[in-house]
């Protein structure tokens, strides 16, 4: 059985460290903006949904 072989050095632990907060903060900001774009896309749409219960209770009050 041969033996794993690296290709480079190994990283130092404060690069790897690094690396991963980076990572960390990347993935932490592309969660705002994709929580912050829901969000706007669901008050769009409960917005629509109120405007559409009013329109009809405005229908309704005029028939009776």
């Amino acid at each position: 059985m041969q033996a794993h072989k690296r290709h480079g050095p190994m990283p130092h632990a404060p690069q790897i460290i690094a690396e991963a907060h980076a990572d960390a903060q990347s993935i932490v900001a592309k969660s705002r903006v994709a929580a912050e774009t829901v969000r706007e896309d669901l008050k769009q749409k409960a917005k629509e949904e109120a405007d559409a219960l009013v329109r009809g209770a405005q229908r309704q009050i005029q028939l009776e």
